[in-house]
């Protein structure tokens, strides 16, 4: 069997398993913490918690009893609680001094710090949220002093997902301001053929408005998959944003993934019945399985999951309308506009998108203005488009296989209804 025929029946088994497990696509937090809230900040219970975690006296402890100096919510007090955050996330980076017994107390050192500081997040600031942060499978790392902290990747404890600055910047150069990433796994969302695995990213900012980033960041997920069935290149990250989930451009990996990946609930369930349904025995027993790290390149953080979109699907969001040649052809919704999505229907923002007319005759006549890329939403617009031509014709959209856009997929095109170009 054809692997893109095997991967559309693993997208419409992982669309049904999804519903027969009774998950559903959770809506990504877009939070934005304006603190100190009136009364939430307790100095006396921060310096406890920085005593417990750190020691008395210790430097992480100090930096606790210094922040307590200022106002809550000033420049000075939130600063000194960024520093808080690198402390903790240092000893949490360190086994032989961080316990279990450790990950409550940093998780509500960090909250407390938080309503102590004028800070803003992307995403869910409860101590369960910093908990999972903190765990063995989490993420909790600071980045963006050019002097206090490292300018590596910030990877969860087990290095199966993690967030890097663009190619050629610096954590310093590339962020607006320093910046608490913190993550933790969660259920797969998606409507397109899964990795396995999905993680929900955040940030935390000084502000009382979330700065974000400069340029998109690099976000990996380290997965597991059939070599007989896909290949990595197949694999892209979505991001789920606030309204819209988008199939993220394939950006260059810097995750090292181990040869095999711990136990996902329900994913090998669903590949298992793929395989025990549609593939003979012999086959099925001698399936191998491969690692790697599909990453994107995203503007923004929520979550993200690995997904695989098994094949791209053009379709007309403005269609031509009658014109005059020379002139600029409108659309039926604003500029003509072809959007691309992945199989389960997720918007597929990068891909390259050209258009054409076609005669009567099936004559294929070159318009100008007729390459566009697609953005988050899936969308590829010709406000251009144009001919010296006329007579009656069909739009014709083609993909094309480019990198970061659909390459390694067999591309598709699509014909729009009949529109006429007078003189």
């Amino acid at each position: 069997m054809h692997r893109r025929l095997l991967g559309a029946i693993f997208a419409a088994l992982v669309v049904v398993a999804c519903t027969e497990d009774g998950e559903q696509s959770p809506t990504a937090p877009e939070l934005t913490r304006h603190g100190p809230p009136t009364g939430a900040c307790s100095y006396n219970d921060l310096k406890q918690y920085a005593k417990t975690l750190f020691g008395n006296g210790s430097p992480g402890h100090q930096l606790a009893v210094q922040m307590a100096g200022f106002s809550a919510g000033s420049a000075q007090a939130t600063a000194l609680g960024f520093d808080i955050f690198a402390a903790i996330a240092a000893k949490r980076n360190d086994p032989s001094v961080f316990t279990a017994d450790n990950i409550s107390t940093a998780a509500k050192l960090t909250v407390e710090v938080l309503d102590c500081s004028a800070a803003s997040a992307s995403g869910a600031t409860s101590v369960a949220a910093f908990v999972a942060a903190l765990g063995s499978t989490g993420a909790y790392e600071v980045r963006g002093h050019p002097t206090k902290d490292a300018n590596v990747a910030a990877l969860t404890a087990d290095g199966l997902s993690g967030v890097n600055r663009p190619g050629g910047e610096t954590f310093a150069s590339w962020l607006t301001a320093r910046t608490l990433f913190y993550a933790s796994p969660i259920s797969t969302f998606s409507t397109e053929a899964s990795g396995g695995r999905a993680y929900d990213w955040s940030i935390v900012q000084p502000g009382a408005t979330l700065t974000g980033i400069g340029k998109p960041a690099l976000v990996a997920i380290c997965i597991e998959f059939e070599d007989t069935v896909d290949e990595l290149q197949d694999f892209r990250v979505q991001h789920q944003g606030a309204a819209l989930g988008t199939i993220l451009p394939l950006d260059a990996s810097f995750l090292t993934c181990p040869a095999t990946l711990p136990t996902v609930a329900n994913s090998a369930s669903i590949k298992d019945r793929l395989f025990r349904v549609f593939a003979p025995t012999p086959l099925y027993a001698a399936v191998g399985r491969r690692t790697g790290s599909p990453t994107g390149s995203a503007g923004s953080f929520s979550p993200f999951e690995a997904v695989n979109p098994t094949s791209v699907v053009p379709s007309y969001a403005s269609s031509p309308k009658d014109a005059r040649k020379n002139q600029v052809i409108a659309g039926t919704n604003g500029p003509v506009a072809v959007k691309v999505t992945g199989a389960g229907g997720t918007a597929w923002q990068g891909v390259t998108v050209t258009v054409f007319g076609i005669t009567n005759n099936g004559k294929k006549v070159a318009f100008s203005g007729n390459v566009a890329v697609t953005d988050e939403a899936g969308i590829a617009r010709f406000p251009n488009l144009s001919t010296n031509k006329t007579g009656a014709y069909r739009l014709r959209a083609e993909t094309r296989e480019t990198s970061p856009g659909t390459v390694s997929f067999t591309q598709a095109t699509i014909l729009s209804g009949k529109f006429n170009v007078r003189p």
